[in-house]
């Protein structure tokens, strides 16, 4: 059972806030969604340190039924946090290729226009709103 430390998600946005320049919604978003993934990894929002993220498969796992736009913010989170604690980690670089597929991926699924799953079964016919 991880220890309780409430300072980590402190320091970690004090951390994120100084190697980037960005909105405080923007770092809220990162925040938010690194505790969501600890969340569903773990059954709670108690983080202690990032190490939870050096087991790829598990967070595979728990975030492949995920809309590919999705885990690209679940990735970007990722990225983020580590770039501000763990800037030349090999857990970083593995993070990066991962997220460089999912927007490669999403960039080519924009492109394409075609319509979703889930847009194709709540699609509704213009001349159905007349």
């Amino acid at each position: 059972m991880e220890i309780h430390n409430p300072n980590f998600i402190t320091e970690l946005r004090e951390k994120i806030n100084e190697t980037r320049n960005i909105k405080p919604s923007s770092l809220d978003s990162y925040i938010f969604n690194i505790e969501k993934l600890h969340e569903k990894i773990h059954g709670n929002k108690n983080i202690e340190s990032l190490s939870f993220l050096n087991d790829y498969e598990n967070i595979m796992k728990h975030l492949e039924d995920l809309k590919i736009s999705t885990k690209k913010t679940y990735f970007a989170a990722i990225v983020v946090a580590l770039m501000a604690l763990h800037p030349k980690s090999l857990m970083l670089d593995n993070y990066r290729t991962i997220m460089s597929d999912f927007i490669a991926e999403y960039v080519v699924k924009q492109k394409t226009q075609m319509k979703s799953d889930a847009q194709v079964e709540n699609w509704v016919d213009w001349n159905d709103l007349k």
